[in-house]
């Protein structure tokens, strides 16, 4: 009914944003002007009214009614990737934590031991441009010989596993989008077999485009001819003999990768993907890729236990990685780690990056400005340094308790629901209130954090600092398997503006980054709040209990909450939601991919009633004040749909879809909305309207 009208709104948000860290040389980045906003808060009480197209019902087009003379606006005024307050809030943090880095590092008095002088070190090594260019791509000499002398596949296999582990930077900002280096990856967290230990887990890998259907797709001709290019120019870089037909084995090595590895709707299942094995079972089920010397490179040789992902891929990607010649695998190798770290140094690397990861996928003929550039570095290396700085000046006791009162509202209104939840048996209510009631509500920023001690910075050796961060936190994983395991950190820093539910620490995180207005505005009304971030925090509950979520129990451990009935009828509900947003474009021939986002839009469905019922529950049984016409359950829907207002680019909407991370955001205003039975209510939505659904077919989940 309303995919002519969402293919009309090139709008959506993106988790993971492809990006380049570029050389400190010459180049002059061009700069957005919202580089310089320091605050996004909207006044009044906290929603832009003038953004509203009044013309238009919210029955007919509730993105248009709610947002529609803003995107109007900023569409013709053109977009430059995107254009929308995640990307703004995505903007400010890297301004402050750049702010925070330069001050520290113009102290030249601060002790190297502690943590303001390391990072006020690790500042100042970054802005040594000079020193960076002099060195050009030498600092990646050591990783670059080691691959070019590999003679065997033993061999090749034990420099994979360096790269899989200590090369690997941590990959945890929402700005950036790093590439497994290796055919496989290495990870150690915490055990769902056993959550009070570490384990190793292993995962497929070795695609170094975004989504799997690039290489298939032939729609996608262009994404493989800019890849070959791409490749071709940083096998030159490294004086590679032959770069263009090696150029173009790669892409033919990871097209097989590719056709052998599981879906994105595979790999969506959490549960499918814990698989424990012995190393003695793991060689005799995968015989083709020489398992000891992995794990031997990544300084794991005494591991005799590990968990593997995507199992049934295992076997084909060892019979590939055998099949295919030495000299393929060290070309391909080495462009995994120019494509990591050359830009970092080289201004002709960085030029390479920015024309294919960047241009390509995003459509921004700007690159990244200096500080965003220190930020991403900095998160890669001293995040939990950064993140204790940026919480203390950006994140004051009064949010922090404010933003916790209203997440602990939001979970007293998530189980009232399921104890009332007409849906679920008495049994899997007390499973499903047990695992909300020791769910970790990560709200802004960590209390404690860690202090890097030992780990030493110089002001001179940019890369060194970086390669140096990377091995101390490698090891710190490491010896974490042999003890107890402590409280996992958080997914993301307090400055990444982002969002998550981690099934195995039974945990969600809401950001710091992302407690900032409009989301959460302290002179806000509650409604904007509760309908905003509250409905975030609420989806990220909702999370715990979806098709992944519900197959964890309260502590990460593998377990069924709900009954094979139950579970038969959520997925049924989920499966019909999920044809149906595979009927909607992004704009015409860009079909959305409903097996990707529809866990999403159905946790934001959740999300959105359990918010709402908080958002009352504050209200202590008043009737909210009507504002400029608005009632409090208007302001609500209207502070969700300020959240998510954006448009972007073809280019950019295009990866969103194909990778499928995040819904566009006309379907994350309109159609969570079309199933929320409040929204009828709040605007006077009858069956004449355009976005009417039948009380009967609107999917209620839980409750």
């Amino acid at each position: 009914m309303i995919a002519s009208r969402l293919a009309r709104r090139l709008s959506a948000f993106v988790l993971s944003i492809a990006s380049v860290s570029h050389a400190q040389g010459p180049r002059a980045p061009a700069v957005d002007p919202r580089d310089t906003i320091v605050s996004f808060a909207v006044g009044g009480w906290g929603f832009a009214l003038g953004d509203r197209d009044l013309s238009v019902r919210p029955g007919d087009d509730f993105v248009q009614y709610a947002v529609g003379r803003w995107v109007t606006e900023a569409t013709g005024a053109g977009v430059d990737r995107n254009n929308s307050y995640w990307r703004d809030l995505m903007r400010l943090s890297p301004r402050r934590v750049a702010d925070v880095l330069r001050e520290l590092g113009e102290n030249r008095s601060l002790s190297p031991n502690t943590p303001e002088g390391k990072a006020g070190a690790f500042y100042r090594s970054f802005m040594d441009s000079a020193g960076i260019q002099r060195k050009g791509l030498t600092p990646l000499q050591p990783a670059l010989s080691a691959i070019r002398n590999t003679k065997t596949y033993t061999d090749l296999a034990r420099v994979m596993g360096a790269e899989a582990g200590s090369w690997t930077p941590r990959p945890a900002s929402v700005t950036v989008q790093t590439f497994p280096l290796a055919l496989f990856t290495i990870r150690i967290d915490q055990n769902p077999r056993n959550t009070a230990r570490a384990a190793v887990f292993v995962g497929a890998a070795g695609q170094l485009l975004p989504a799997p259907t690039d290489y298939s797709d032939p729609k996608q001709e262009d994404i493989r001819r800019a890849y070959i290019e791409y490749t071709t120019g940083l096998l030159r870089l490294a004086k590679w003999d032959q770069p263009e037909k090696r150029a173009r084995d790669i892409l033919a090595l990871e097209t097989r990768v590719a056709a052998a590895s599981w879906t994105l709707a595979q790999s969506r299942d959490a549960a499918a993907q814990v698989n424990p094995m012995t190393m003695a079972d793991l060689r005799l089920f995968a015989p083709d890729f020489p398992w000891s010397a992995f794990l031997s490179g990544a300084g794991l040789a005494s591991v005799r236990d590990v968990i593997v992902d995507t199992k049934s891929a295992f076997p084909a990607l060892a019979k590939i990685f055998a099949e295919t010649p030495i000299e393929v695998w060290q070309a391909r190798q080495t462009v995994a780690i120019l494509d990591q770290d050359a830009p970092k140094l080289s201004d002709d690397a960085a030029t390479l990056a920015f024309e294919f990861r960047v241009k390509k996928f995003q459509g921004t003929a700007a690159s990244q400005p200096r500080f965003f550039r220190v930020m991403l570095s900095a998160d890669a290396s001293i995040p939990e340094i950064v993140g204790a700085l940026y919480t203390k000046r950006y994140y004051p006791p009064s949010v922090r308790a404010a933003a916790d009162e209203m997440a602990r509202q939001i979970r007293h209104a998530f189980d009232t629901r399921l104890m009332n939840s007409p849906y679920l048996s008495a049994a899997s209510k007390t499973r499903a209130r047990a695992k909300l009631a020791d769910m970790r509500l990560d709200i802004g920023a960590p209390a404690t954090t860690h202090d890097y001690r030992g780990l030493v910075f110089s002001d001179t050796d940019y890369f060194g600092n970086l390669r140096r961060a990377r091995d101390y936190e490698w090891k710190r994983q490491v010896a974490s398997l042999v003890q107890p395991l402590a409280r996992p950190g958080w997914l993301f820093q307090p400055y990444n503006a982002n969002y998550a539910y981690v099934p195995i620490w039974n945990a969600m995180e809401v950001t710091a980054g992302a407690l900032e207005p409009p989301f959460f505005d302290m002179n806000a009304d509650a409604a904007v709040n509760y309908g905003a971030i509250g409905t975030l925090i609420g989806a990220q509950m909702a999370a715990a209990f979806d098709h992944n979520g519900r197959r964890f129990g309260p502590k990460g451990a593998l377990m069924d909450l709900f009954t094979a009935d139950e579970s038969k009828r959520i997925d049924g509900l989920r499966d019909s939601l999920s044809a149906r947003l595979s009927t909607l474009e992004a704009f015409p021939g860009l079909r959305l991919q409903g097996p990707l986002i529809v866990d999403e839009d159905m946790n934001d469905i959740i999300g959105i009633q359990v918010a709402l019922d908080a958002y009352h529950n504050v209200l202590n049984g008043t009737v909210a004040p009507v504002r400029d016409g608005t009632t409090g359950d208007q302001r609500f829907f209207l502070g969700r749909a300020q959240m998510w207002r954006a448009v972007f680019v073809p280019s950019f909407l295009r990866g969103l879809v194909a990778n499928g991370r995040n819904t566009p955001p006309p379907l994350r205003i309109a159609v969570t909305a079309q199933h929320v039975d409040a929204w009828y209510d709040a605007f006077a939505v009858t069956p004449d309207r355009r976005l009417y659904i039948e009380p009967g077919k609107r999917p209620h989940f839980l409750f």
